[in-house]
This record gives structure tokens, C-alpha cells and sequence, in this order.
């Protein structure tokens, strides 16, 4: 479990993303959406990191916005100066979905 002080504005709209889940109290659980978990796993970058996209990428690519999470992305991944990992997720959902998806066109 993550938690986290919304304060750029990245934060602010992955806020705004958020499903409600009811769990037996007053005050439901925001949960993010795939696009987010994609997104800020691709900036921690650390190994577990892409084996969790990949089974994400299995399970939800057909219905996941990539148009929002590479334009996300791109911003993101610049000010960490990691511009290299968008190419490798790119890559990898290229591999599951080859004839393309909205957002991502089909491998050559």
C-alpha cells in the first residue's frame, strides 16, 4: 500500500483518477487507476516495478488511455532526466498487443 500528499499537479490529477471502494467503514479507499500504476511504476523503474507492468499489460492493456499515460509520462520522465523507459514500456506493450492499440499504433 502506497500513501501519498497530492502536491504537483501530476499528483493532483492522478487524485481526480481515483475509483472509490467501499471497505466496511464511513470513508471509502481511494484506489488509483491502471494508467496511474503503470505511470508512477515506470518512474520508480526498479525491477519489480516492470514485472508488475507486464502482468498489467496482460490484464488491462486493451481498456487502458495510453494516450494519457505516455503523455503523462513524457513530462514525468523528463524531470527525472529517465526519458529511456518510456521506449522499454512502449516496447512492451508492443510485444503484448502487436497489431496495436488506441494510443499505440502497430509494430512495423
Amino acid at each position: 500500500m502506497d500513501v501519498f500528499v497530492g502536491f504537483t499537479p501530476y499528483e493532483q490529477r492522478l487524485t481526480q483518477r481515483a475509483g472509490r471502494l467501499p471497505y466496511g467503514v464511513d470513508i471509502p479507499l481511494q484506489i488509483c487507476s491502471a494508467e496511474d500504476i503503470v505511470i508512477t511504476k515506470t518512474v520508480a523503474g526498479r525491477d519489480q516495478d516492470w514485472v508488475d507492468m507486464l502482468r498489467i499489460i496482460q490484464r488491462s492493456g486493451e481498456s487502458m488511455d495510453w494516450e494519457l499515460v505516455f503523455e503523462e509520462l513524457e513530462t514525468l520522465l523528463a524531470l527525472y532526466h529517465e526519458e529511456e523507459r518510456l521506449p522499454r514500456l512502449k516496447q512492451m506493450v508492443l510485444e503484448e498487443y502487436p497489431n496495436g492499440l488506441p494510443g499505440l499504433p502497430a509494430a512495423d
